[in-house]
């Protein structure tokens, strides 16, 4: 495989599912009082959201350790984006704290899985001479991606709890759309 080719497929696969990541972590630190208050319970119960989106991540982090996936790495990033945005939607459509809760635990475990598959991807893609190199550049790309998210992610979060959690979870489908589309067209 060409340098070049090597960089397009990591940079499209992570630079497309990247920007969804940094709106899902935003998700799961943004205005869960709020949140955790339309859902009948208290301001204070928001913390709990946010802790069920770490508990799930490490979770899934010890998991993956215990069992490592054996899918295409690449396939396996887009696929588990998609899976993070439908479960934000479920959070969004929560009629309870608990369920919420669930909800931001599977989130978390998804977005573990899903980081270490985007990292596989820029592992299995790299030529051994330009591991270096792709692993900081993407490295790169992923944090400015990811902090676009979070402005992204700030500002829908004035639409109100439901509202924010929906269009995020748009935002994250249509970042695993993009990232199939991208796929399909290279073959």
């Amino acid at each position: 495989m060409k340098p070049a080719s090597v960089y397009a497929r990591t940079a499209s696969t992570n630079s497309g599912t990247s920007l969804p990541q940094g709106i899902d972590s935003a998700t799961s630190c943004g205005r869960t009082d709020l949140l955790a208050a339309h859902l009948g319970g208290h301001t204070n119960n928001g913390p709990w959201l946010v802790a069920a989106y770490g508990a799930g991540s490490l979770t899934g982090s010890m998991a993956l350790t215990a069992r490592p996936s054996h899918r295409e790495p690449e396939a396996n990033t887009v696929s588990l984006l998609g899976v993070t945005g439908a479960l934000i939607a479920l959070c969004a459509a929560s009629p309870d704290l608990i369920l919420a809760a669930i909800g931001f635990a599977a989130a978390g475990a998804v977005s573990a899985a899903q980081f270490t598959a985007s990292l596989a991807v820029r592992s299995r893609y790299a030529p051994p001479g330009t591991r270096a190199h792709v692993f900081v550049t993407m490295a790169g790309l992923k944090m400015g991606c990811s902090a676009l998210g979070v402005v992204l992610a700030g500002a829908a979060l004035t639409l109100g709890p439901r509202a924010a959690l929906l269009m995020i979870a748009t935002v994250i489908l249509a970042g695993s759309l993009l990232a199939t589309a991208m796929r399909r067209r290279k073959r």
